[in-house]
This record gives C-alpha cells, structure tokens and sequence, in this order.
C-alpha cells in the first residue's frame, strides 16, 4: 500500500527562506561576492553553513512521486544503496518518523550528489540547499561531519570552477600571491631587525 506524503511527519523548520526547484538551473557559477565585487570563500564558507532553509520532499525530483510509491516507513529503491552506507556512516540502527523524514531528504541530497557529475554542472541553489539538509539532520542530532565535511570540499571545487571561468590563469595567481607572501615575510623580518636599533644597524658587517 502506498504512502500518501501528507501522513509523513516533516520536522518543523525555523526557516528565513523556502528553496524552489525553478531556481535550480544547471551550469550557474554565480556566488555572493562582497561590496568589493570579489568573493570571500571563508565569509561564503561561514555564511553557506549558517543558512537555515526549509527544504521539503518536493525540493528533490521525483522524491515525493517516489514516496507515494513505497511502503510507509519505508526507503524508494533508487536510495536504499545510500541509505544504507549513510546508516552505516552515522551508527544509525533504528529512526522514529521524524529522523525517517530528514534522513530521506539527506538521501535525496546525496543521490543528487552522486547524479552531479562534475562542478560545471552545480549551482548555487543546489548546493545551498544540500548544505540545508546537511543542518537539519545536525539540528536533529544526527552525527553527519563526514557529510559536512564533504560539502565543504564540494564548496572549494566550485569556487575553483569559477576563478577559472572568469578568465585569467589561477595557477599563476596563486604563484603572485606566493611571491607577494614571501615578499611580505620579508618585510616584516626586516622590521623586526632594527626594533630599538639605529638604521645603520647591519650596514657594515662586524
């Protein structure tokens, strides 16, 4: 007998946005940049992995059409595989209705991690709203670091996706910006050497 998703228990959300699927095109690199008009991955990483959003069953294709199908209380087959590493992953023996539902959306979330083949194929939204349910299942006191971990890595491959599609060499900058650190070492050491000492000091060997 098939399960109608108005009988699921969906936790509830202390949400300041709602996902949509239409804002889920594939192929936009487009971040949040600061008022200086270039990214900050650390102020993104922090403000990506602080949002609360209100992701629901219909927020992942074909979820709620696969729940409808299965047996209440149970897994849709295409997740059962994911299910049961992230089980194994999170020491998970046994779920009550609620835990049921946020851990089907961090099925749906991995599986649509595993259909994404590749960084050119993900967007913002899309990775907002996997980091999203990453939170609730940590707000519901699952143990998913492995998960967040993973999303963080995800976060550096698309930002590195974007420094190259906005033209330029990256390996070159990264290669200025190692010179211009060891430039600023040197500065910095040069400063310290003639801390209470005149600016003669040094000049003639002893």
């Amino acid at each position: 007998m098939g399960i109608r998703v108005s009988h699921l228990f969906l936790p509830r959300e202390t949400a300041i946005s709602v996902l949509t699927a239409d804002h889920e095109g594939q192929g936009s690199h487009q971040t949040p940049t600061s008022e200086k008009g270039h990214t900050d991955l650390l102020e993104l990483e922090k403000k990506l992995f602080s949002i609360v959003k209100k992701v629901k069953f219909s927020h992942f294709d074909g979820l709620e059409e696969a729940l409808l199908e299965t047996v209440r209380g149970d897994i849709p087959k295409y997740l059962k595989d994911i299910a049961r590493k992230i089980q194994a992953a999170c020491g998970i023996t046994e779920t009550r209705n609620v835990h049921h539902n946020i851990l089907m959306l961090v099925y749906a979330a991995v599986y649509e991690m595993e259909q994404c083949k590749g960084v050119e194929l993900l967007n913002w939204d899309r990775l907002s709203k996997w980091v999203a349910t990453c939170n609730q299942a940590k707000d519901a006191g699952f143990q998913v670091k492995f998960v967040e971990e993973h999303l963080k890595k995800i976060l550096y491959a698309f930002h590195g996706f974007g420094l190259k599609m906005s033209g330029g060499d990256p390996k070159k900058r990264v290669w200025e910006l190692e010179v211009e650190l060891e430039m600023m070492r040197e500065c910095l050491s040069a400063e310290e050497s003639f801390k209470g000492k005149p600016l003669s000091h040094g000049l003639f060997s002893q």
